[in-house]
């Protein structure tokens, strides 16, 4: 919480109906159910709502049609792809998302960054 002027805080108070006890106040995210991450792994909270599959919030979670983020080296930074074909051993064809006039890629799964969870919301925003 900010800093405020104490006029205002008992203003805030006073409108919220009176004053709370510290001890009483439990803190929750919206966006979370207490205790169930949003996609059902159980390592990883985040996001509102169910999961969307271009979005995998798990290494599990990558398919056919998932945003992710590859380097073509250290030098380089990280971009999105899209994966376009999956291979036996953890193998993935991917296609630059803003490049797709680029060759192919190859990458195994380790080779590869998912997103931040919530960025099918900032997507859709």
């Amino acid at each position: 919480m900010p800093f405020v002027a104490k006029e205002v805080y008992e203003r805030l108070q006073a409108l919220a109906g009176g004053p709370m006890d510290a001890n009483a106040t439990t803190i929750r995210l919206a966006a979370q159910s207490p205790g169930k991450p949003a996609d059902g792994n159980d390592r990883c909270f985040g996001g509102s709502g169910p999961a969307d599959p271009r979005y995998p919030r798990s290494w599990a979670g990558i398919a056919i049609g998932s945003l992710v983020l590859i380097t073509e080296g250290e030098e380089d930074g990280w971009y999105e792809a899209v994966v376009v074909a999956s291979k036996p051993g953890g193998e993935f064809t991917l296609q630059w998302r803003d490049w797709p006039d680029l060759p192919m890629l190859l990458r195994r799964r380790d080779e590869m960054a998912l997103l931040h969870p919530n960025a099918a919301a900032a997507a859709e925003a």
